[in-house]
């Protein structure tokens, strides 16, 4: 479990300091696209998440600002980001559950997901 939550920290790491997508997902698993490319667009980016590793993402304001969050199936445990903080953050999820309630956009001015999450 300890690895599969190592797992999840650096894969959410490392999609948050790249550039917002154009494409939202929700709880995939697998192999993930984000964004779709086009003329005008950066290329989509694909990442190869382990097993029972679960990603999701959406976007807002013209693709400006996105949130990103992560779980393990067998874990108890949800973490998340957004562009707007710099911090990681998790919450609890029942264990089986490979799609919880995903982290939403903090309010206007906030930097943290709300009650629920707790910043590692």
């Amino acid at each position: 479990m300890k690895k599969g939550m190592i797992v999840s920290i650096v894969l959410l790491a490392a999609i948050a300091l790249v550039a917002p997508a154009y494409a939202g997902v929700t709880w995939g698993n697998g192999v993930v696209t984000l964004g779709t490319g086009g003329a005008t667009a950066k290329p989509p980016a694909t990442y190869g998440l382990s097993s029972n590793v679960f990603l999701n993402y959406s976007v807002a304001n013209s693709n400006q600002d996105y949130v990103l969050g992560s779980c393990h199936m067998s874990g108890n445990r949800v973490f998340g980001t957004t562009n707007q903080t710099t911090l990681i953050y998790y919450g609890t999820k029942g264990t089986g559950v490979s799609a919880p309630s995903a982290p939403s956009f903090p309010s206007a001015g906030a930097s943290s997901f709300g009650s629920g999450w707790t910043a590692l």
